[in-house]
């Protein structure tokens, strides 16, 4: 007589559903339907006999107190009896679980203070060498030259360049100079967007889910 693991399967399933395929002295096959189901919060399974772990379909991911497993199809893994583990998730596609998220979250918000304190430095550097250029082209004396003042606006003093130029009325009619400046600013622009969509989401998306 044969069976086959993925008969029967509920299309819906508010609890875990657990079915016992083969049971003998010293062996026990069970078959685990899981539609995204976690363990409790703060439970840990203690169990007195080895467990081998198969997944066939989905995803899970299985946290000890020392290691995160991260399980596709085709994955198994034995856990030792009195191994404490728990299920962060199983049976859909896996996604951050929330200490992952909080340590997600901690690391994009180092990120931002890193880089608005480097754009607050770079960008006082960028005014004052935007008005000492300013003075030495007034005096006849040497320029600072443009390539500088491009890298002190790629290093994050873009926002100190652009109120120098408006400020000191330099620099704001060469075209050649304009375009790299504000590729520049383009730049860091794209790079900050793309960060903000990864640490905030999309908003619009948001208004309409909670709509």
């Amino acid at each position: 007589m044969t069976a086959n693991f993925f008969t029967d399967l509920p299309a819906h399933l508010h609890d875990e559903l657990t079915t016992t395929l083969l049971e003998a002295a010293d062996v026990r096959i069970e078959r685990i339907v899981s539609h995204g189901h976690a363990s409790p919060e703060g439970y840990w399974y203690d169990q007195d006999r080895h467990e081998w772990v198969v997944v066939l379909k989905g995803a899970a991911r299985l946290r000890f107190e020392d290691e995160v497993l991260e399980l596709q199809p085709g994955d198994f893994v034995n856990i030792p009896a009195h191994k404490k583990h728990r299920v962060d998730l199983a049976g859909g596609a896996l996604r951050r679980s929330d200490s992952d998220k909080e340590g997600f979250d901690h690391h994009m918000m180092n990120a931002i203070v890193i880089y608005l304190s480097i754009v607050f430095v770079m960008s006082i550097v960028s005014f004052t060498a935007y008005g000492l250029d300013k003075r030495r082209a007034a005096n006849g004396s040497r320029r600072i030259p443009e390539q500088t003042l491009h890298i002190l606006a790629l290093l994050g003093g873009w926002p100190g360049a652009l109120l120098g130029q408006r400020h000191f009325r330099h620099k704001t009619k060469k075209l050649s100079f304009l375009i790299v400046f504000w590729c520049v600013v383009v730049l860091h622009v794209a790079v900050v967007g793309t960060a903000a969509y990864a640490f905030f989401g999309n908003p619009l998306q948001k208004a309409t889910n909670q709509g």
